[in-house]
């Protein structure tokens, strides 16, 4: 198989780089000594002076090393609930164009030129969401919200569209991210196990956890299979310990996400033929039938029959006729990015037969709105028909983009991602993230790898100009 090599961007401009490094610490030392000579003897402020200098320096170093954003930002995806109002993942999606800006600003690096089908997609969707605040219902609580909700991911889709460099270094990211989520795995299985209260890790929510639970499966066995001796079982420890999050998670999205991966990873495993193919399918709908049995006995609260249809969930029945009705009064543009979430309550309402349970949510009431529990009637009202059709356009180009790589040094990780796409595609029947982190990571990965730039056996790549 022939390998790719993606080389460093060429520099444009002949002028030395300036170093980085001692711009940021002579910031810093300026911050400092003009800070304590206004604060005096103020202990809090020298502090909050301290902090600062040390973020300008740690900026600095990372304008110089960039790379770094990669690993921040897979292990950022397992602890995103942590930090309040100020995540890591909120400080990345600042931080990312921060650094790509300040790099081409003050060296002579810049980023490689991308094919238009890498970035065409992307930025017709961002312009058009964009456009919504002049039609949002709610320009600032709704639109603002709602755009900055989606420019996480996009942030995350840049990082990765304009850093990644090799498949080596994505299964180094991988290898990070999926011992870090066996981590996490471990202590909300023991919440649940021992404690009995639902785990859902540091995510900030059971439906986002349990698609990061259920996205490492096929990770896990590419990077299994990728390794040898005692690192190969090792890693394969990880499929019971991912599936003790997914029953700890109660996230019936995940059920479902997993029941679609669990098929997808043993009906297309790569390097398996004939009757060995048979023998795996078979074996796989044995496991699978084995799991599932487990699921409903270990949380029968959420994962047996009666839990499915004996009750109406988070309310999805009583929200989604109201999200329709909602959609009917601005089908083509849409209501602007957090449309639904600015009008939940006074939708629900007004719809003829929905139950006003759905606004008695624990959860709905602390955050002061209810979410549509579906990804794409959320699409559809927010952007409208044509939003929809240019978010769709995005997720085709990717899968098209992953497709065109299958035989080449890349094929073991797209076929990870591809079954990583398939499930989200589907469990967000039952979900409403639309910065979910991981298939923004997808996406940026898939449309970073098609570069201009001149390559060694180029050819290789399919569709290369």
């Amino acid at each position: 198989m022939t390998a790719i090599r993606l080389p460093r961007s060429a520099p444009v401009r002949d002028r030395a780089p300036i170093d980085v490094r001692r711009v940021a610490v002579g910031a810093a030392l300026v911050v400092i000594a003009v800070g304590l000579a206004w604060v005096g003897n103020s202990i809090i402020a020298v502090a909050i002076i301290a902090a600062v200098a040390a973020l300008v320096i740690t900026f600095g170093l990372i304008i110089k090393q960039p790379e770094v954003l990669l690993p921040i930002a897979v292990i950022s995806m397992w602890i995103e609930g942590l930090g309040g109002q100020a995540s890591i993942g909120r400080v990345m999606s600042v931080v990312i164009p921060l650094v790509i800006v300040a790099r081409i600003a003050t060296t002579s690096w810049r980023p490689a030129a991308l094919q238009p089908r890498a970035w065409v997609p992307l930025l017709v969707l961002t312009v058009w969401c964009w456009l919504g605040v002049f039609w949002a219902k709610v320009p600032v609580g709704g639109w603002l919200i709602g755009f900055f909700t989606l420019f996480l991911g996009i942030a995350y889709a840049l990082a990765f569209m304009v850093f990644t460099e090799s498949p080596a270094q994505v299964m180094k990211l991988m290898t990070i991210w999926v011992w870090l989520g066996a981590l996490v795995a471990l202590a909300s299985s023991f919440v649940f196990f021992v404690g009995g209260v639902r785990g859902y890790g540091f995510t900030g929510g059971a439906n986002n956890y349990a698609a990061f639970v259920v996205a490492g499966f096929p990770v896990i066995v590419v990077l299994a299979r990728a390794a040898e001796g005692r690192a190969r079982l090792l890693l394969w420890c990880n499929v019971p310990i991912y599936l003790s999050a997914l029953i700890a998670s109660g996230s019936r999205m995940g059920f479902i996400m997993g029941g679609v991966m669990g098929v997808y990873i043993f009906s297309t495993m790569p390097g398996i033929r004939g009757r060995k193919r048979v023998i795996t399918i078979v074996g796989g709908a044995v496991f699978m039938g084995v799991v599932v049995f487990l699921f409903a006995a270990l949380n029968s609260d959420r994962f047996s029959l009666a839990a499915f249809f004996s009750d109406r969930g988070a309310g999805r029945l009583d929200i989604w006729p109201a999200a329709i009705a909602a959609f009917k009064l601005h089908p083509l543009q849409g209501w602007g990015l957090g449309g639904f979430r600015s009008s939940s309550y006074e939708l629900v309402q007004q719809t003829s037969g929905a139950s006003l349970q759905a606004l008695r949510q624990t959860d709905d009431i602390r955050v002061g709105y209810i979410e549509a529990h579906n990804l794409y009637l959320s699409i559809l009202m927010d952007l409208g028909l044509i939003g929809t059709t240019i978010y769709f356009g995005l997720i085709a180009s990717t899968m098209k983009n992953l497709w065109d790589l299958r035989k080449t040094a890349w094929g073991q990780l797209v076929w990870a991602f591809q079954g990583v796409q398939i499930a989200l595609l589907i469990g967000q029947f039952f979900g409403t993230q639309l910065n979910q982190k991981f298939q923004w990571m997808i996406i940026g990965l898939a449309a970073g790898i098609y570069r201009k730039q001149r390559m060694i056996h180029r050819s290789s790549l399919p569709g290369s100009v």
